[in-house]
């Protein structure tokens, strides 16, 4: 049993030995003396985490006092009990003092009206009010005067968490089926998909936002949404943009099987053939625009790589709109790319400035490593999560920065980074603390042991 239950366990206890003839004298006999040798002897924050002492310091002295008469004592204190709980009387009692707001009942301690009467009386009596008057905006803008802020409530407050780390939801599972907090968390990391409420897995809207980031979230739809050829193709659309037409496992046989559906599929991704049911894949038409959407996703990647390649494609190509796209943006990024790349020459720590595709990007990242970046890289904590995940640059940064600041440096490091053995390897050769800092397996692996004893010899 926990400390709380114990505590819970205790205050029944003292409740049923109160009204116990004999038990009732012992029982308080217990709570006077806590009352005046042990609770003066505790401090505030020993007292309040204890739901019994709390309990007990709220106990009156006269309600202890006549609970040492058997029978009589009871008699009186449940009278008492029975008048504490009239409203009439409780408003009447503390409009003479607030404080005696403590003697009425548990329920007029919440009763709204008999809490504003008693802090209109007394300020000091809100420390007796009960949790839902504490909440009551009226109440407390009594008791606090004009510099009184409003509370902000749990889901305006897990609304903006969400806004800011779309993985807040994961501690609070209440607002599951809050479809404005889905919509911001999926927005914001499609994977999170999976924890929407069945009713919204069936929002077109939610769904439409989760594929953004994670065409898998098909795969978790309702079924309608896996039986709705528009939802399907866009779920499929952001599948080729993240490499592949696998999304369409999770496609209702009836989608599958939609001559018109399934031609678009192929125009999207040409791979999406395989998904098709035997009787489409034999289909003329079908077979047609399977070789045609084959050599034209072989011209777009062919133009992304090398934008001159355009120059060279047959004409009714250079007319297909997807692939002039792509050549405009390739030549337009390359332009960009050059740019970029001449910055980092100029200045390493130009690179923090670039949008995250360019951050990914393999030559600039290669430009960031030749430009002696890793100087920067003293602060990987705010570098991009390609930077944290490159061996080079993060061994590049502990030889860069371990004299100043240890291996600390590795705790930015991706996961994968510290889970690479021969890159670990090597960190320990720089710095014998990196050993610290690598994977708990990892630590136990005889090779590395081995190199963290020869690096302290």
């Amino acid at each position: 049993m926990n400390i709380r239950g114990f505590s819970s366990f205790l205050i029944k206890a003292d409740q049923i030995c109160d009204f116990v003839p004999v038990l009732s004298t012992a029982n308080n006999l217990i709570d006077l003396f806590i009352k005046t040798i042990v609770l003066p002897k505790l401090g505030p924050e020993e007292t309040r985490p204890n739901h019994y002492y709390t309990h007990l310091d709220k106990k009156t002295f006269t309600r202890c006092t006549l609970l040492l008469i058997p029978i009589l004592g009871q008699i009186l204190v449940y009278l008492g009990d029975l008048l504490c709980d009239n409203k009439a009387f409780a408003l009447e009692l503390v409009k003479i003092n607030g404080l005696h707001l403590r003697d009425v009942s548990k329920r007029l301690r919440n009763d709204k009206d008999v809490v504003l009467a008693a802090v209109t009386e007394n300020k000091k009596a809100i420390k007796y009010a009960g949790d839902d008057a504490c909440y009551d905006e009226e109440v407390m803008r009594l008791v606090a005067g004009p510099n009184y802020i409003p509370p902000v409530s749990d889901r305006e407050k897990v609304l903006e968490d969400v806004k800011i780390n779309p993985m807040a939801i994961l501690d609070a599972s209440e607002f599951w089926e809050d479809r404005e907090i889905i919509m911001e968390a999926v927005k914001g990391d499609g994977n999170l998909y999976i924890y929407c409420s069945d009713e919204l897995k069936d929002d077109d809207e939610v769904f439409l936002a989760a594929v953004v980031t994670n065409p898998k979230a098909l795969k978790s739809a309702s079924k309608r949404i896996q039986d709705s050829e528009h939802l399907v193709l866009e779920a499929l659309r952001r599948a080729y943009e993240q490499g592949g037409a696998w999304v369409l496992q999770f496609a209702s046989k009836r989608v599958l099987s939609n001559k018109p559906a399934m031609l678009e599929a192929i125009k999207i991704d040409p791979s999406a053939f395989s998904y098709l049911n035997k009787e489409l894949q034999r289909d003329e038409e079908i077979l047609q625009a399977q070789g045609s959407s084959l050599a034209r996703s072989q011209l777009l990647t062919a133009i992304k790589k090398a934008p001159k390649a355009f120059l060279s494609i047959d004409k009714a190509f250079q007319k297909d709109p997807d692939i002039l796209q792509v050549y405009n943006s390739s030549v337009a990024r390359n332009r960009v790319k050059k740019q970029a790349l001449a910055a980092i020459k100029k200045d390493p720590a130009a690179f923090f400035s670039l949008d995250r595709a360019f951050q990914e990007d393999f030559e600039v990242l290669r430009a960031c490593h030749d430009s002696k970046v890793a100087k920067l890289l003293t602060q990987l904590g705010a570098a991009n999560e390609s930077i944290r995940d490159s061996e080079d640059i993060v061994l590049d940064a502990l030889r860069k920065s371990h004299k100043e600041k240890g291996a600390d440096i590795l705790q930015f490091a991706s996961e994968r980074v510290l889970s690479n053995k021969p890159a670990m390897i090597e960190a320990i050769k720089i710095y014998p603390e990196a050993f610290f800092h690598i994977d708990v397996e990892l630590q136990n692996n005889r090779d590395i042991r081995q190199a963290y004893n020869d690096s302290l010899a």
